[in-house]
Order: structure tokens, then sequence, then C-alpha cells
């Protein structure tokens, strides 16, 4: 059974904790440099996962000239242009400060090396930001926008690398005569892809929207031509709608659609080497994985990735770690997962907030920070209990002692 959905915004302060699954060793703790430290072995079932080593670290408080609250997507900047530098994390805050789920109109820049906040886009048409996702070509910047209300209103903007609207994807300015017509039906997350004849790609799941959940569950690929042939969309940009079906708002019995409770596809992960998106699915506790994604003309034969029960609590977002392992936000339970996604093994769980349920979404994963490993697997995500931006590194298993 699907764990209760909590609201986003009913979270509790208190000091922070980390504990993976069976025994642990906690030591220190603060911004960027410290943090906490252990190991555990930790066990799903009847099996046993390998011992983690790993470093957790608070990197940022997200508090930029009261920018709003409750952070969701993130996303790391490829290359240094505009106001955007190499390294640097951007923040989607879905709230406005003090203000209800969905109220947000911010988009937060982050060092991480520093902990420096600053404000990189604000303001309408930016509304209920949720994914980010930032091609890797030229810096532009893609949000997928789900309205502040219910669903409606929903969007996928683009923003130069300086904050500006370069573009505005939505039911009102996509008008397709021939071929497939896109939904925004609640757009929940952004992803992205790129192939080696250097055609990126952007992807979006919807939640459905109004009293019904109309347009739910299904996954939309992008793809924007921005040096033509002229076609009348924004970007130029062509649609193709992947997959239908998946848990959204009806399916989970949430109706109707709020910004509050909306759930659908909306953590994707593309693994370049086989071609397969993976998508999170925090409605019905599942990974899908979409084979071709970024080729594929129309819906296409989608498989679950086997996860033990119990191990997906909501997740809410999902990255792929250098390995090809799968790395997953859980609000459910506040753990991050790291999965095989071939078996679907668990390789491991992280604790890595044990107040109120509900603190995880946004998720990426980049080398080290701190930049003392080459060879760890370095987590950012969010926390919204304590609204900073944190780092989990998981170092590799250590060879046994002869």
């Amino acid at each position: 059974m699907r764990s209760a959905r909590l609201p986003r915004w009913a979270h509790t302060q208190g000091p922070r904790a980390l504990l993976l699954a069976g025994a642990v060793g906690l030591a220190g703790g603060g911004l960027a440099g410290g943090g906490l430290a252990g190991a555990a072995t930790l066990r799903h079932g009847r099996g046993s996962a390998p011992r983690l080593q790993f470093r957790r670290s608070v990197l940022a408080h997200l508090a930029a000239g009261g920018a709003g609250a409750n952070p969701y997507g993130i996303a790391t900047v490829p290359f240094s242009t505009g106001t955007l530098v190499a390294g640097d994390v951007l923040v989607a805050e879905f709230n406005a400060a003090g203000g209800p789920a969905g109220s947000g109109t911010s988009i937060l820049q982050v060092d991480p090396s520093t902990g420096m906040t600053t404000v990189f886009a604000r303001g309408l048409p930016i509304s209920g930001p949720v994914g980010i996702a930032i091609n890797p070509v030229n810096d532009l910047v893609w949000l997928g926008d789900f309205g502040a209300t219910d669903g409606t209103t929903a969007n996928v903007l683009v923003l130069l690398p300086d904050g500006a609207v370069k573009a505005q994807l939505s039911a009102q300015t996509t008008h397709v005569a021939t071929g497939q017509q896109p939904a925004f039906a609640g757009v929940w997350g952004q992803g992205v892809s790129q192939l080696p004849s250097g055609q990126v790609s952007f992807y979006y799941g919807t939640t459905g929207s109004g009293p019904a959940g109309a347009g739910g569950g299904s996954v939309y690929r992008i793809d924007p031509h921005p040096t033509g042939p002229a076609n009348g969309q924004p970007l130029n940009a062509t649609y193709v709608q992947l997959a239908t079906g998946l848990g959204d708002n009806a399916t989970a019995v949430a109706l109707p659609v709020t910004a509050a409770n909306a759930a659908g596809p909306q953590g994707f992960a593309y693994d370049p080497t086989t071609g397969t998106l993976y998508v999170a699915d925090d409605a019905s506790n599942t990974i899908t994985a979409i084979p071709n994604a970024a080729t594929a003309t129309g819906p296409t034969a989608t498989t679950t990735v086997p996860v033990a029960a119990g191990v997906l609590d909501v997740p809410e977002n999902i990255a792929l770690a250098p390995n090809g392992n799968l790395v997953v936000a859980n609000a459910g339970n506040n753990t991050i997962a790291v999965i095989d996604p071939t078996t679907g093994a668990t390789v491991g769980v992280a604790v890595v907030d044990h107040h109120a349920p509900g603190a995880l979404f946004g998720l990426a994963v980049v080398p080290d920070a701190h930049g003392t490993s080459t060879t760890a697997t370095s987590v950012l995500y969010v926390d919204d209990n304590f609204n900073t931006l944190n780092e989990l590194v998981i170092e590799p298993h250590p060879k046994p002692k002869p």
C-alpha cells in the first residue's frame, strides 16, 4: 500500500541528525567543510547491502532576500555564462516566504563551496517551480512549473543564463496541427538528455489537474530546435508523449488536485549508455524505465524496476551515479536510497533526517564538492525541514584487509 502523503509544508524544526539503517557513528557537524561521518551495514528483507562509508555536510542555508521556502528541484550548472557559474546549484523554491504550497516564484543560485546564496530569478511567470534541468550546450534553464492552485496553469519555462524568460510552453502557447499536442496538466518535474548527435531533449511528467485529476500519469519529451525549421512553436519545439498510465493524483485517490497534494511521475534520470529514462513516481512508489526515450516517436513499452517493498517511500527525485546505479530521494521516510536499476537490488539506504517526513525532494549527483575524493559518490539534496542544501558523500566500499 502506498505510504500516506504528507503536506509538504508540515515540517518541524530540530537538530540535524544522520543515521544509516543499522549501526552508525556520528562526528562533527555544521556548514561546508564540517559534517557527519560514519558507516553502516544496511539490511533489507533477507539480504544485506554492502557496508557504506560516508560523510555528510550542510552546504548552505537557503535564504536570500526573502526568496521563499520549501526547496524542491535542483540542478548543477555545467559551465559559466551570464550570471551562472560552473558548479553552482540552482534551487526551485515551491513556496513563497510564509505562503502556501505552490506560491513560490523564486529560483536560488547557491555556491556549494562557500554556501553563498543569491536569487537567480524571481517573479511571474515562475509559479510553483517544481523541477529544474539545464541545457548542457547553452546553459538555458528549463523549469517545470506546477502553478499555485490545481495544476491547470502549469507550464514549462525556459530562462536565459541571466534569469530572464526566453520562452514559455503551456496549453496557451503550444498548438500542434499535426503530431502530438503536449498536455500541461500539473507539470511535475524536469529532466534532460543529450545524444551523441548533440540533440538535447527535456522531459516532464503530469499529476493531472482540476477536480478529477484529468491528464495525469503521462511523461512527455520536448525537443527544441532553436535553428529551425520554423514551426510556430516556442523554440521550434516538437513534442512526444513517451508514457501513459503511470501513477498520478487520480490513481492515488488524492482529489481534487492541489499544489499541496500533487503527485505523479516527476523524477528523471537519463542513462546515455543505454538510452533509458528512469522515472520516479511519488504517487505509485515506483521507478519506471522508458527505453530509447530520446528517440522514441510515441508511447513505448515500459518496465518497472523491481525494487524491494518499502525501499521506495514517496520517491521525489532520482539521479544517475557514475557507476550506473540510481540514487533516489524518498520524502516519505526522509531517506536516500541507492538502487541497481538492472536487478532492482538495494545497494544501501541512508536516513538523512529523523524529523518530520516530507523533507526530501531535489537531488543531484556531482563530483565531491569538497574536492577530497575522486572516487566517492557525492549526492546533493535539499532538506525542507531546515531549508538547507546538503551533501552526502558515499565512499567506495573498502577492500578487506588480508
